[in-house]
C-alpha cells in the first residue's frame, strides 16, 4: 500500500513540472554586473575611506558581497585611471598601482574570492573620459579651444603644456579643480551569475490583416471636336508691309555725346594702408558716387589681422553748373555697409556694420585737362555688431559681444579725381 502511494506521489510531481513546462516557464542562468568606483587623492594609490564617496562605495560593495556567493561570480574587472596633470610616465605607473591596491583590498577583506578572478587594467592618462566630461560641462572656459587642442595634439605632453596656456590659463585652472578629481579613480565591475525564471507568455497568433480591394477607374481621355477645315496647329500667318525707302541723306545728323565718369581714390585712406576706389556718374546737375574699401592683411603667427570691406552709395547735388563736370562745390547723402575684423595682439574685434547713413559736402576742383582734387568731409550715424575674442593657433574663441552704435565724422577724403571722356 505504502509503495502505491510513492507512486502516486511521484505521478503528481511529474504532473506539475510537466505543467510548468507546457506554460513556457523556465529557469536560466544569466549574466550580470554592478560597477564600483574608488576615487584616490593627487598622487596616491592608497585607499582611503574617508576620501569622498569611497565609504559609499566600501559599504556598497560589502552588501553586494553578502549576497552574491563566491562561487557566483564570473570575474571581476578593475580599470584604473590618473589625471593628465603631472609627467606622463609617472600617471602611466600611479594608474598601476591603483590597480594593485584594489586587488590588495580584495585579498584582505574577500579572501574567500579566488584570486585567480580578479583582472586589473591600468590606463594611465585617461584623456577620452576627460573629453566626456569636458563636453558635457556647459561651464568651462574656451570649451571649443580645449576640445580642439585634446583632438588636435597627439603629445600628451605637449597637449598639457598647450591647455596650460590657452587663455592665461583659466580654463585649465578650471579642469584642474572641477574634472580631474573624476579621473583619479579605479572602476571595479563584478560580473556574476544569477538564476532567474523565464516566464514566456503564450504567444498569441496574429489576425491577417486583408486590405480591401480598390477597383481600378480607368481615366477617360475626353477629346475635344475641332472644327472642319480647322486644326489645332494651324497658324495664319499675314504679310507685314516692307518698309518703304527713305532717303537717309535727308535726315539730320545728330552728334551724340560721349559718356562720361569719374575714377576715383582717396589719398588719405592709403596712410591708413587701406586701397579704396570710387566711381562717380554725373546725372546734370547731380551725381551718383560708388565707394568701396578693400585692406586684408593677415598674419595668424603674429595674431595680427586688419581686414575692412566696406562700400556706399552717394547722391551728390552740384551747387553751380560748371562748364567741366564734376567740379564746384557739392552736398550729398550717404548710405553703406560693411565688415571688419580687427586684431593688433592676442585679443581682436570682428564687426558687422549693419548700416551706415549720412551726410557729406565737399569742393573738387581741376588741376590739369583729365584730374581734379576732391576735398570732402562727411558726418553721419553706423550700427554694428561686434564680437570680442581672443586667438588661439587657427582658433578664435569668443569672449564677449557688443552692439555699438556711433554719431559724428565718418569719412574725410582728399581723393585724386580721373574724369574720363572729359568734353572740355
Amino acid at each position: 500500500m505504502d509503495r502505491i502511494k510513492i507512486y502516486i506521489s511521484i505521478f503528481i510531481l511529474l504532473s506539475q513540472l510537466n505543467s510548468f513546462s507546457q506554460n513556457g516557464n523556465s529557469y536560466i542562468c544569466v549574466k550580470e554586473s554592478s560597477t564600483f568606483n574608488f576615487f584616490f587623492q593627487i598622487n596616491s594609490s592608497t585607499i582611503n575611506n574617508n576620501y569622498w564617496t569611497n565609504s559609499h562605495t566600501v559599504k556598497s560593495l560589502n552588501d553586494f558581497l553578502l549576497g552574491v556567493k563566491a562561487k557566483d561570480i564570473d570575474s571581476i574587472k578593475v580599470f584604473s585611471n590618473s589625471s593628465p596633470d603631472g609627467n606622463q610616465n609617472f600617471n602611466i605607473k600611479l594608474s598601476q598601482e591603483r590597480a594593485q591596491s584594489i586587488k590588495h583590498y580584495f585579498d584582505i577583506k574577500y579572501s574567500h574570492i579566488p584570486q585567480v578572478k580578479l583582472i586589473s587594467q591600468s590606463n594611465g592618462e585617461n584623456w577620452n573620459l576627460l573629453r566626456e566630461l569636458i563636453i558635457q560641462d556647459t561651464n568651462i572656459p574656451s570649451k571649443q579651444a580645449v576640445l580642439y587642442i585634446i583632438d588636435k595634439v597627439k603629445n600628451l605632453d605637449q597637449r598639457e603644456k598647450q591647455l596650460k596656456r590657452l587663455n592665461k590659463g583659466k580654463p585649465y585652472r578650471y579642469i584642474l579643480r572641477n574634472i580631474f578629481p573624476f579621473l583619479r579613480n579605479s572602476s571595479t565591475t563584478i560580473i556574476y551569475h544569477k538564476k532567474k525564471i523565464n516566464i514566456i507568455k503564450p504567444s498569441q497568433r496574429e489576425e491577417k490583416k486583408v486590405l480591401p480591394q480598390t477597383e481600378f477607374i480607368e481615366p477617360k481621355i475626353i477629346i475635344e471636336p475641332v472644327e472642319q477645315g480647322k486644326t489645332q496647329d494651324s497658324i495664319v500667318e499675314k504679310d507685314e508691309p516692307k518698309p518703304e525707302d527713305s532717303d537717309i541723306s535727308s535726315k539730320p545728323i545728330v552728334l551724340r555725346e560721349r559718356f562720361q565718369l569719374g575714377l576715383k581714390t582717396n589719398l588719405l585712406y592709403y596712410l591708413a594702408l587701406a586701397p579704396n576706389i570710387e566711381i562717380e556718374i554725373p546725372i546734370k546737375r547731380f551725381s551718383i558716387n560708388a565707394e568701396y574699401q578693400f585692406p586684408w592683411y593677415v598674419n595668424n603667427k603674429k595674431h595680427f589681422a586688419y581686414q575692412i570691406l566696406s562700400g556706399s552709395i552717394e547722391t551728390r547735388y552740384w551747387l553751380k553748373k560748371q562748364e567741366r563736370i564734376l567740379s564746384g562745390y557739392f552736398i550729398g547723402a550717404y548710405i553703406g555697409r560693411g565688415i571688419f575684423d580687427l586684431q593688433f595682439s592676442e585679443e581682436g574685434t570682428q564687426g558687422d556694420i549693419l548700416f551706415s547713413t549720412g551726410v557729406s559736402g565737399g569742393y573738387s576742383k581741376p588741376i590739369s585737362k583729365n584730374f581734379n582734387i576732391e576735398f570732402s568731409l562727411s558726418l553721419g550715424y553706423f550700427k554694428s555688431n561686434n564680437i570680442n575674442y581672443y586667438a588661439y593657433e587657427d582658433l578664435l574663441i569668443k569672449k564677449s559681444s557688443s552692439l555699438l552704435t556711433y554719431f559724428g565724422p565718418t569719412k574725410a577724403k582728399v581723393s585724386l579725381v580721373w574724369i574720363i571722356n572729359n568734353n572740355n
